[in-house]
């Protein structure tokens, strides 16, 4: 009776050793579980983090993609109305050629013009003279025919 009383004793103590090791083991479950959760938790966030953020930077590269255009744009129609100008200058350079042209040429018109009203009025002078010549050498042949 005694070993079976012992051995009731020592079966009790395993018994009350097992249910102790089991509440340690069902807490250090109870703690992973939670522990997982909270892992799987903050995996979700750091996806949810991660396609924000992937977002972001696509938004941010289509931005950058139309800033390139913009700039592209504008870098095309600074070289257009540099070109612009420099023809616009060109222009400008014949223009004032062909100006410069006309003035020599219309300051030559007005010299010939001047040469030739001078030429004129002295062959004027010449020939009012030669008709003064005329008529007195008229008058001397008609005194001399006269006599």
């Amino acid at each position: 009776l005694d070993v079976a009383a012992d051995s009731h004793q020592k079966a009790a103590e395993e018994l009350q050793q097992q249910q102790e090791l089991h509440q340690k083991l069902q807490g250090e479950c109870d703690d992973l579980r939670v522990s997982l959760e909270t892992s799987e938790e903050a995996e979700a966030e750091a996806r949810k983090e991660a396609s924000e953020t992937q977002q972001r930077l696509q938004q941010s590269q289509d931005e950058s993609s139309q800033l390139q255009s913009k700039l592209d744009a504008t870098s095309d129609s600074q070289q257009q109305a540099s070109d612009d100008l420099q023809q616009h200058q060109e222009l400008h350079q014949q223009l004032q050629k062909e100006c410069n042209d006309l003035r020599a040429s219309l300051n030559t018109s007005e010299e010939a013009e001047a040469d030739a009203r001078k030429e004129a009025s002295e062959t004027q002078q010449r020939f009012q003279e030669a008709e003064a010549d005329s008529s007195e050498l008229q008058s001397k042949l008609d005194v001399a025919a006269d006599s």
